[in-house]
Protein backbone atom coordinates (compact mmCIF):
# COMPACT_ATOMS: atom_id res chain seq x y z
CA UNK A 1 0.00 0.00 0.00
CA UNK A 2 2.82 2.38 0.78
CA UNK A 3 3.91 2.47 -2.87
CA UNK A 4 0.31 2.77 -4.13
CA UNK A 5 -0.67 5.62 -1.78
CA UNK A 6 -0.07 9.06 -3.29
CA UNK A 7 -0.05 10.78 0.10
CA UNK A 8 1.97 10.08 3.26
CA UNK A 9 0.64 8.90 6.59
CA UNK A 10 -1.66 6.26 8.06
CA UNK A 11 -4.87 8.14 7.25
CA UNK A 12 -4.05 8.26 3.55
CA UNK A 13 -2.94 4.62 3.60
CA UNK A 14 -6.14 3.48 5.29
CA UNK A 15 -8.39 5.39 2.92
CA UNK A 16 -6.50 4.35 -0.20
CA UNK A 17 -6.51 0.72 0.96
CA UNK A 18 -10.28 0.79 1.40
CA UNK A 19 -10.78 2.55 -1.95
CA UNK A 20 -8.44 0.08 -3.64
CA UNK A 21 -10.50 -2.82 -2.31
CA UNK A 22 -13.62 -1.19 -3.77
CA UNK A 23 -12.11 -0.63 -7.21
CA UNK A 24 -9.53 -3.38 -7.56
CA UNK A 25 -10.71 -5.15 -10.74
CA UNK A 26 -11.81 -2.37 -13.05
CA UNK A 27 -10.56 0.76 -11.33
CA UNK A 28 -14.19 1.75 -10.72
CA UNK A 29 -16.62 1.15 -7.89
CA UNK A 30 -19.32 2.70 -5.74
CA UNK A 31 -18.95 4.47 -2.43
CA UNK A 32 -21.23 6.15 0.09
CA UNK A 33 -20.35 8.80 2.63
CA UNK A 34 -20.50 6.42 5.57
CA UNK A 35 -17.80 4.25 3.95
CA UNK A 36 -15.43 7.20 4.30
CA UNK A 37 -16.64 8.75 7.55
CA UNK A 38 -16.63 5.41 9.43
CA UNK A 39 -12.85 5.10 9.10
CA UNK A 40 -11.99 7.37 12.02
CA UNK A 41 -10.21 9.92 9.84
CA UNK A 42 -9.46 13.33 11.36
CA UNK A 43 -10.70 15.24 8.32
CA UNK A 44 -12.14 12.86 5.71
CA UNK A 45 -13.25 15.69 3.44
CA UNK A 46 -9.78 17.23 3.27
CA UNK A 47 -8.12 13.85 2.66
CA UNK A 48 -10.58 12.96 -0.11
CA UNK A 49 -10.03 16.43 -1.62
CA UNK A 50 -6.28 15.79 -1.65
CA UNK A 51 -6.79 12.38 -3.33
CA UNK A 52 -8.96 13.93 -6.02
CA UNK A 53 -6.67 16.97 -6.31
CA UNK A 54 -3.62 14.85 -7.09
CA UNK A 55 -5.59 12.81 -9.65
CA UNK A 56 -5.47 9.49 -7.78
CA UNK A 57 -9.25 9.44 -7.25
CA UNK A 58 -11.90 10.77 -9.60
CA UNK A 59 -15.52 11.54 -8.77
CA UNK A 60 -18.41 12.71 -10.95
CA UNK A 61 -19.20 15.49 -8.45
CA UNK A 62 -17.62 17.01 -5.39
CA UNK A 63 -16.18 15.38 -2.30
CA UNK A 64 -19.04 16.99 -0.38
CA UNK A 65 -21.49 15.12 -2.62
CA UNK A 66 -19.64 11.88 -1.89
CA UNK A 67 -19.72 12.40 1.88
CA UNK A 68 -23.50 12.92 1.94
CA UNK A 69 -24.28 10.10 -0.51
CA UNK A 70 -26.44 7.26 0.80
CA UNK A 71 -26.68 3.54 -0.06
CA UNK A 72 -29.70 4.11 -2.29
CA UNK A 73 -27.66 6.55 -4.39
CA UNK A 74 -23.93 5.68 -4.13
CA UNK A 75 -21.22 7.77 -5.73
CA UNK A 76 -19.30 6.15 -8.59
CA UNK A 77 -15.55 6.45 -8.04
CA UNK A 78 -12.52 5.70 -10.20
CA UNK A 79 -8.93 5.01 -9.23
CA UNK A 80 -7.08 5.58 -12.48
CA UNK A 81 -4.00 3.60 -11.45
CA UNK A 82 -6.19 0.49 -11.19
CA UNK A 83 -7.93 0.81 -14.55
CA UNK A 84 -6.66 -2.07 -16.73
CA UNK A 85 -4.89 -1.12 -19.96
CA UNK A 86 -6.39 -3.01 -22.92
CA UNK A 87 -5.94 -6.75 -22.46
CA UNK A 88 -3.62 -6.33 -19.49
CA UNK A 89 -5.11 -7.46 -16.20
CA UNK A 90 -5.01 -5.21 -13.17
CA UNK A 91 -2.39 -5.56 -10.44
CA UNK A 92 -4.48 -8.00 -8.37
CA UNK A 93 -5.44 -11.50 -9.45
CA UNK A 94 -8.10 -12.66 -6.99
CA UNK A 95 -11.54 -13.40 -8.40
CA UNK A 96 -14.41 -10.98 -8.84
CA UNK A 97 -16.52 -12.76 -6.22
CA UNK A 98 -13.76 -12.42 -3.63
CA UNK A 99 -13.44 -8.64 -4.04
CA UNK A 100 -16.70 -7.70 -2.24
CA UNK A 101 -15.95 -10.22 0.50
CA UNK A 102 -12.51 -8.71 1.11
CA UNK A 103 -13.85 -5.18 1.02
CA UNK A 104 -16.70 -5.99 3.40
CA UNK A 105 -14.42 -7.90 5.75
CA UNK A 106 -11.93 -5.04 5.87
CA UNK A 107 -14.74 -2.54 6.49
CA UNK A 108 -15.98 -4.67 9.42
CA UNK A 109 -12.50 -4.84 10.93
CA UNK A 110 -11.81 -1.11 10.82
CA UNK A 111 -15.29 -0.17 12.05
CA UNK A 112 -15.38 -2.70 14.89
CA UNK A 113 -17.45 -1.56 17.87
CA UNK A 114 -14.44 -1.46 20.21
CA UNK A 115 -12.48 0.68 17.77
CA UNK A 116 -15.45 3.03 17.36
CA UNK A 117 -16.01 3.35 21.12
CA UNK A 118 -12.33 4.07 21.70
CA UNK A 119 -12.37 6.59 18.82
CA UNK A 120 -9.37 4.76 17.42
CA UNK A 121 -7.08 6.64 15.09
CA UNK A 122 -6.51 5.65 11.50
CA UNK A 123 -3.12 4.25 12.50
CA UNK A 124 -4.77 1.97 15.08
CA UNK A 125 -7.42 0.85 12.59
CA UNK A 126 -4.74 0.14 9.99
CA UNK A 127 -2.81 -1.87 12.58
CA UNK A 128 -5.97 -3.82 13.49
CA UNK A 129 -6.53 -4.62 9.83
CA UNK A 130 -2.91 -5.68 9.36
CA UNK A 131 -3.01 -7.93 12.43
CA UNK A 132 -6.31 -9.43 11.33
CA UNK A 133 -4.73 -10.50 8.04
CA UNK A 134 -1.98 -12.29 9.96
CA UNK A 135 -4.18 -14.11 12.46
CA UNK A 136 -5.60 -17.60 12.01
CA UNK A 137 -9.14 -18.74 12.83
CA UNK A 138 -8.06 -19.62 16.37
CA UNK A 139 -6.73 -16.13 17.06
CA UNK A 140 -3.05 -17.01 16.83
CA UNK A 141 -0.79 -14.42 15.31
CA UNK A 142 2.32 -14.93 13.21
CA UNK A 143 3.86 -17.50 10.86
CA UNK A 144 3.18 -20.42 13.22
CA UNK A 145 -0.52 -19.63 12.94
CA UNK A 146 -0.42 -20.41 9.21
CA UNK A 147 0.76 -23.96 9.90
CA UNK A 148 -2.05 -24.66 12.39
CA UNK A 149 -4.67 -27.31 11.63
Amino acid sequence: MASHTPLPGPQARLLTLMLTLRTVHTGAGNLVGQDVTAQGLTDPEDLAEKLTGCGWLTLPGTVGDLLVSRPENPTPITVLSLVPNGDTAGPFTFGKKLRPKLSGWAQKVISDKKLRKAKATAATRLLALTLATRTDAWGRLGPAARASP
